[in-house]
């Protein structure tokens, strides 16, 4: 039989000679944590599963059906903007307000509160492929209380006052569109009258003159840029008070708008400046036809704005009247019957191994000091002055004065 061997017998000895004690320690230790569990006040879980609201801009194709197709889009909240939301203290104080939770807490301190209060909120989100960079696609909200009733209640007011806040805010992106597409269709409007109006009296005073149809196709085009760049102009009008400076979607605008008009001066050009055996430029027209043809280009390039400005302006009214995309609910919020915590299975099987370790600790310590008792070696002498030491200071000794 090896040293090993030895010791380990050694240590099975001392273990089943201190049994009972082993057991005692263990056996207190447990229905202690058994007791605890049954004291410690229960606590339940109300839980909402939702959906973010369904991202949904209005536009419509560009025009050419060439490079540049920007898109006039009501700049919505996004998604991630939810967790921000829920997590707010603003949104937080309201709560706190509502149901007086100073009271239930027991502390009249904002902050303190804030921290109680956030402890009991759990907030779960559900990614696509389930990690954590990809598009939220779903949240799970819940609420921790003593009282299953406001447990419930306190969900279900947290996820209307969220609802009510994505509304509000989706509601004023889309009203500040609406109104910048709205300042551009009555410029629109007022020019395009202005336009047809002069058109008008040159033919009632003058009579109509022939275009060749080389030269209204060109004009149609030229009218088709302008549009394009009244069109991406908005777009720019709208990011430029969401977005910064340097957000990649405007600056790819920016230059844009910069190729259009570009593309656009070198059409005008062409139109008024071109000749060749089809027909005459404009400069070299008549000065009637001249007229005439200036004031047909400018009917029809305020025409081809209208066809674009009138129908968006129309969309973004509708969606600002009838705004009120917020939450979708999957699972609303109910009142739970059975309790969240304490898990007291896991309270018992804690205090169980700790029993078993604190045991197994005293009768280690217990049988170190024996032995340097019997040896009455130094370290014994300084166990026995501390051992004295914290007798007299033990709380239910009599007092050491008379």
């Amino acid at each position: 039989m090896n040293q090993k061997d030895v010791n380990l017998l050694a240590v099975l000895l001392k273990l089943v000679e201190n049994r009972w004690l082993i057991i005692k320690i263990v056996l207190s230790i447990t229905l202690l944590s058994l007791i605890i569990s049954l004291v410690w006040p229960k606590s339940y879980k109300s839980t909402v599963r939702f959906f973010p609201p369904p991202r949904q801009g209005a536009g419509f194709p560009g025009f050419l059906g060439g490079l540049f197709q920007p898109t006039v889009t009501t700049q919505e909240i996004n998604p991630e903007a939810i967790l921000v939301i829920l997590r707010s203290r603003s949104l937080m104080e309201r709560v706190i307000r509502k149901f007086n939770f100073a009271e239930i807490y027991g502390n009249d301190k904002m902050e303190i509160l804030l921290k109680q209060l956030a402890s009991n909120i759990e907030i779960h989100e559900i990614r696509e492929g389930g990690f954590g960079f990809n598009p939220l696609i779903a949240v799970e909200f819940s609420f921790i209380d003593e009282n299953p009733e406001r447990a419930e209640a306190v969900t279900e007011y947290y996820i209307h006052q969220l609802d009510s806040i994505l509304k509000q805010l989706n509601k004023e992106r889309a009203y500040y569109t609406y109104k910048i597409i709205e300042k551009r269709y009555r410029e629109n409007v007022k020019e395009l009258q202005n336009a047809e109006l002069n058109f008008k009296n040159f033919q009632q005073r003058f009579g109509v003159f022939q275009i060749e149809t080389q030269m209204e196709e060109l004009i149609k085009q030229v009218a088709e840029l302008k549009a394009q760049l009244v069109q991406t102009e908005i777009q720019l009008e709208i990011l430029k008070n969401t977005v910064s400076r340097d957000n990649p979607q405007y600056l790819q605008l920016i230059n844009q708008r910069n190729a259009i008009k570009k593309q656009y001066a070198e059409m005008l050009r062409e139109v008024e400046g071109t000749e060749n055996e089809f027909f005459q430029p404009l400069e070299k027209m008549p000065e009637l036809a001249l007229q005439y043809a200036k004031l047909f280009r400018e009917v029809t390039v305020q025409n081809k704005i209208y066809e674009f400005v009138y129908p968006q302006y129309e969309q973004m009214r509708l969606q600002v009247e009838m705004q009120s995309q917020g939450i979708q609910i999957l699972d609303p919020a109910k009142v739970p019957t059975y309790k969240y915590k304490p898990k007291r299975i896991y309270i018992v099987l804690a205090g169980l191994t700790f029993g078993i370790f604190f045991a197994l600790f005293v009768v280690f310590v217990k049988d170190f000091y024996e032995s340097e008792k019997r040896k009455n070696s130094q370290n014994y002498q300084y166990l026995s002055r501390i051992s004295a030491s914290l007798r007299k200071d033990w709380p239910f000794r009599k007092s050491r004065h008379p």
